[in-house]
């Protein structure tokens, strides 16, 4: 017949630091995917988005202007007032 394990009340010490390890492995192996994504990110961003002062993206046709809009706004003691 098999025996039901009995549940200890305290881990030893040397179960803490096994788990306390796992979980540090864990939460590095995680903090090394996030950079992994991010430095990846940048790297993409960047090669979508050339510097201007390049001679692919300095023509004329990449310049924008845009009028100034007056944007009507209610003074700040009337904010949340409505």
């Amino acid at each position: 017949m098999s025996e039901v394990p009995v549940k200890k009340k305290h881990q030893s010490g040397s179960e803490k630091l096994k788990k306390r390890q796992e979980q540090q492995n864990k939460r590095n192996e995680q903090l090394k995917k996030t950079q992994n994504l991010f430095k990846l990110g940048f790297s993409r961003e960047s090669k979508e988005h050339q510097p201007h002062d390049s001679p692919s993206t300095s023509s004329a046709s990449h310049t924008m202007v845009v009028d100034p809009v007056e944007v009507p706004c209610k003074p700040f003691e009337q904010i949340g007032q409505d």
